[in-house]
């Protein structure tokens, strides 16, 4: 959705679009660049592949070319940035398995970067508000897939004492993690407490229908470009930063 936003409002606004899908390969991500580069874009609407380093910003910078980074921050810097609130987010969905009684969360999926580390302050300062200790076991990292989601939730299910909640770090890890919890035969909803993050489209068809952290991502799209556009026509001004406001959205799975 943020993507078909964010190329609609670009269209209208005279600009070709072109699209590319990296697959969180860096290589590919470098090549598209490149020929992005090299085709004198206008400018760069950039969700950064896993790993991406903060320099990166710097370098597209040195090309002349206006960039906004959607989605994953890469750190502190001078960049343009359309994203969503991580901590808060989590902290939202933390709190909500907190107030259902739940005392031992696990929190799965999610790779080392700037992203992971700011839906983990939002994980633990829910924890210390409801004055429960953060435990380091009940973090199970993984790549943000259906598959990472499906191993944590097979790791999370043989600690002891028994956890029966976790928030997720996206909707894809939560769908795996539900495929993990169909095989022990265990319901999301009535035998574990399980929450997404993002909204994506299936969250609401999913088996059962998934509780997640809507992060409008609609609403993004058209602030990116928007920030991208007001770039364009004014390279010089101060670094623009939007950061969407989550919501909760209960539905069966928590």
């Amino acid at each position: 959705r943020a993507r078909a936003l964010l190329q609609r409002k670009l269209v209208d606004a005279g600009y070709i679009v072109f699209m590319a899908h990296t697959s969180e390969s860096l290589a590919r991500q470098e090549k598209v660049l490149l020929a992005m580069r090299e085709q004198h874009a206008a400018g760069i609407a950039l969700c950064p592949a896993l790993g991406t380093p903060a320099s990166l910003t710097k370098t597209v910078k040195s090309w002349g070319i206006p960039l906004v980074v959607m989605v994953r921050t890469l750190g502190s810097g001078s960049y343009d940035f359309a994203g969503s609130d991580n901590a808060q987010g989590v902290h939202l969905a933390t709190e909500h398995l907190l107030e259902a009684g739940h005392r031992r969360i696990g929190f799965l999926g999610g790779q080392s970067g700037p992203v992971l580390d700011q839906r983990l302050q939002g994980y633990k300062a829910a924890l210390a508000k409801a004055g429960i200790a953060f435990d380091e076991s009940l973090v199970i990292a993984a790549s943000p897939t259906r598959a990472g989601g499906y191993e944590t939730m097979k790791a999370l299910l043989g600690l002891r004492p028994l956890v029966k909640a976790a928030v997720c770090y996206n909707d894809l890890a939560a769908f795996g993690a539900l495929s993990a919890l169909g095989e022990r035969g265990l319901s999301a909803g009535k035998d574990f407490a399980l929450m997404g993050f993002d909204n994506v489209l299936d969250a609401a068809h999913s088996n059962p229908p998934l509780s997640t952290v809507d992060i409008r991502p609609s609403e993004l799209g058209d602030q990116a470009a928007s920030i991208l556009l007001a770039r364009i026509e004014d390279p010089s001004q101060a670094k623009q930063r939007y950061l969407a406001l989550p919501k909760l959205v209960l539905r069966q799975s928590g």
